[in-house]
């Protein structure tokens, strides 16, 4: 693919506060440093290769919460998006009229996000993201418990 110029820091995270259908955390922070559209496809796939990979490496039987922030430099994202069915989480302008600074997941109902000005001298607003205030138990689907003892469902058990 030759020599792409992007910076991906994958990390596996166990917090206290995890959604129980995921066993952990993958953070990837990254930089895509082109400008040249063919030379971001190709940046893009790399990512998207390496992200599959370390989703495959788990020793889970469950994808874990995938969270990807980063400058993507305007790049397509769709591919990335598309086969690792991520959403992404922040819409508004990052840096002039374009969103360049992009914050992508595969459980974009648990995270909220906002966009802050930007820090020091920094030409890109910063982009914050954190879990909604609710909790996890509450967005997991209702569950009818029925109590059988006999095999039987009466009345009277529930």
């Amino acid at each position: 693919l030759g020599n792409i110029n992007l910076e991906a820091t994958p990390s596996r995270l166990r917090p206290p506060r995890l959604p129980p259908w995921y066993p952990d955390i993958l953070v990837v922070s990254v930089y895509l440093a082109e400008f040249e559209k063919n030379r971001q496809v190709k940046g893009i796939y790399q990512l998207k290769n390496a992200i599959e990979d370390a989703v495959i490496s788990s020793n889970h039987n469950s994808r874990p919460l995938i969270y990807i922030a980063g400058d993507f430099n305007g790049a397509n994202i769709y591919p990335l998006t598309n086969q690792l069915q991520l959403q992404q989480l922040n819409k508004t302008a990052t840096r002039g009229e374009r969103c360049l600074d992009l914050i992508l997941t595969n459980a974009p109902s648990c995270y909220v996000s906002e966009t802050w000005p930007e820090l020091g001298s920094s030409d890109h607003k910063t982009v914050v993201s954190t879990p909604r205030a609710t909790s996890y138990k509450e967005l997991l689907p209702e569950t009818e418990i029925k109590l059988v003892r006999s095999g039987k469902i009466d009345d009277k058990d529930l």
